[in-house]
């Protein structure tokens, strides 16, 4: 078990340790790579994963977000070849069983004061989060989720956080007038 603020094997070490591990393990190209996949998918590996990374330390939640989504692609890229609507259902239902709980702690670690992580990073996570989701969603349902995120993301930005530089909050108030540009752009070529 991953835990925020831990030491040794529940540490951030451990969280990086494992995330590349499993995303080696499954993207491998071999013909074990692909049994890897199977089986980690038959075993519900990608719900596990996805648990999992609302867990990690902030210092390693950008690149355990990278490899969930390397993963996510690699079971849906599967499923859809395994031509299976319960494969594909299964892909779904693991990314819809970790989504809440992985949108509620980014807009956590917003708020949080004192927090290291800066509005790239934000914005790299939401971008990361879009490529988890789109093994599970339409493009368009991607999109709303993103704008979504990226809303209550930078609102809770904006707002003064101890211990975070001023220049954090005035990128967030430029990346909320983006979201809602595209959002206004999408509304009127739509």
């Amino acid at each position: 078990c991953l835990i925020e603020g831990a030491e040794g094997l529940r540490g951030p070490d451990a969280s990086e340790l494992v995330f590349t591990t499993v995303a080696a393990a499954v993207a491998s190209e071999s013909g074990l790579g692909a049994s890897l996949l199977l089986a980690f998918q038959e075993l519900g590996g990608l719900g596990l994963l996805g648990s999992a990374v609302c867990h990690v330390e902030e210092s390693v939640l950008v690149g355990a977000m990278r490899r969930l989504r390397v993963v996510a692609a690699l079971c849906g890229s599967q499923a859809r070849r395994q031509r299976s609507s319960e494969a594909m259902d299964a892909v779904a239902m693991s990314i819809e069983g970790f989504r809440g709980k992985l949108f509620e702690r980014i807009n956590e670690l917003a708020a949080r004061p004192g927090r290291r992580l800066r509005m790239p990073q934000f914005k790299e996570l939401v971008a990361e989060i879009g490529g988890v989701l789109s093994g599970a969603y339409a493009s368009s349902q991607v999109f709303e989720m993103g704008c979504l995120l990226s809303m209550q993301m930078s609102l809770a930005l904006a707002a003064y956080c101890p211990g975070v530089p001023e220049f954090d909050a005035l990128e967030a108030v430029e990346w909320l007038a983006s979201v809602l540009r595209n959002l206004l752009d999408q509304g009127s070529s739509g």
